[in-house]
């Protein structure tokens, strides 16, 4: 019987995304890149594992929230440093109008959340 193998890649995520600057614009920052060396060849950042899940948000002002997340865990081939990419899509009816907004985060490999990188 033969095995079928999953490849698992970043394909799904954007190059970029855009972190705000206030009243300054935007500044885009390169998504699929180890945050440790800054290593950008995507052929060696490697996708260990996906995961996808979602859940739902109380907000008084929203008629219906909802969060679907996707963790991406991925291993640095040049640096060996394991990290992951989470993106929270947040859906929303706001005053009858459909929104989306995406927000990434980085997670490091002891599972600290460096923070919010920016939406896409």
């Amino acid at each position: 019987m033969k095995r079928r193998v999953i490849v698992l890649s970043l394909d799904e995520l954007p190059d970029v995304v855009y972190a705000p600057l206030g009243t300054r614009g935007v500044q885009p920052l390169a998504l699929k890149e180890c945050p440790r060396c800054g290593n950008k060849v995507i052929e060696q950042l490697h996708v260990v594992s996906e995961r996808k899940g979602s859940r739902e948000k109380k907000d008084p002002r929203l008629k219906a929230q909802s969060v679907a997340v996707d963790e991406f865990d991925i291993n640095c081939g040049k640096c060996d440093y394991s990290f992951t990419i989470r993106c929270e899509n947040v859906y929303s009816d706001f005053q009858g109008k459909e929104r989306v907004i995406t927000f990434v985060h980085i997670i490091t490999e002891d599972g600290n959340n460096e923070g919010w990188l920016g939406n896409y």
